[in-house]
């Protein structure tokens, strides 16, 4: 049985499975009604390698898997991960598993948020789903904490590339204060969605092939910042070909404008696009992990 196995719940409650001494598994929608879906015969396509799943490629039912320190505490800080893929697929293990593992190294929970993509095949509305889905999953963390032993005062968001456009749409665009991120941590994130400095790729499956002018400017989430958006640690390169590293200096720019604290940025000289962790990198950028690591220190995020 996947870890991927999904939930059901006959009391319209969610009831999280516990897949190992470390792990849960909750569906976001466990009672099969799941906003905005079109029925179709696609099916959850997950690529594999030796038997663990690497990249997600489609999600008809999203879910969060709840990664926890071998020592468990109570009212542990935790940190929701989205995966880059330029909103054309997820890239679960590298940008999503094994963060959380070293997340659960310093104290922290983990929480892998597999979030729809958006499709017009399965999905109505598809702009406003991966913002849904990772809210809902927000909402279940808190709503939940006590269960997870997790601070509620204490859940920050992160994502990679398009996930880091997914991550900074979080931090920016919440109705509700209890939906508002704690911190939020961007690498080498997709921030604009004009054509100058953006990823075409998941401008064009976020948005479509045509957007209006407004939904460019209200997914450009630099325009976006406010006085209330939440402290944001950044990491990006200069070589950066996929993401221009404009994206990131867009948003760095307006945090300071918008005098937001306890912030901090890191570009580095080389590194190009999707390094993960950078565990095999010869440069200071494979230290990207230990810096943010010691920022959430300084939060105290521990």
């Amino acid at each position: 049985m996947s870890k991927v196995t999904l939930l059901n719940c006959f009391f319209f409650l969610i009831m999280p499975m516990l897949v190992s001494s470390q792990e849960k598994v909750v569906a976001l929608y466990p009672n099969g009604k799941i906003p905005f879906k079109i029925e179709n015969q696609i099916g959850n396509v997950y690529e594999y390698e030796k038997d663990v799943i690497t990249r997600k490629k489609t999600i008809q039912t999203p879910d969060i898997e709840c990664f926890f320190p071998k020592t468990k505490k109570d009212s542990m800080p935790c940190v929701l991960i989205c995966p880059g893929g330029g909103y054309g697929l997820l890239s679960h293990l590298k940008e999503g598993v094994k963060v959380a593992e070293i997340l659960n190294e310093a104290g922290i929970v983990g929480i892998v948020v597999n979030s729809r993509l958006p499709d017009d095949r399965t999905m109505t509305n598809k702009t406003e789903v991966p913002l849904l889905d990772l809210q809902t999953a927000l909402k279940y963390v808190r709503d939940h904490s006590k269960e997870l032993r997790i601070n509620p005062n204490k859940v920050g968001i992160m994502g990679f590339s398009a996930g880091g456009h997914l991550a900074s749409t979080a931090a920016v665009h919440y109705a509700d204060p209890s939906l508002r991120p704690d911190i939020s941590i961007l690498i080498y994130p997709v921030i604009t969605m004009e054509d100058d400095f953006t990823h075409k790729g998941s401008k064009t499956n976020l948005l479509g092939k045509k957007p209006s002018q407004d939904l460019v400017d209200k997914y450009s989430n630099h325009k976006q910042i406010t006085s209330n958006t939440p402290p944001t640690f950044i990491v990006h390169s200069m070589d950066d070909k996929a993401v221009p590293v404009q994206n990131s200096f867009q948003y760095m720019s307006m945090l300071a404008e918008k005098g937001v604290k306890n912030c901090s940025f890191h570009i580095f000289p080389s590194g190009g696009h999707g390094y993960g962790l950078a565990p095999d990198d010869k440069t200071s950028l494979k230290d990207w992990p230990t810096l943010l690591l010691k920022w959430l220190n300084e939060r105290g995020w521990k």
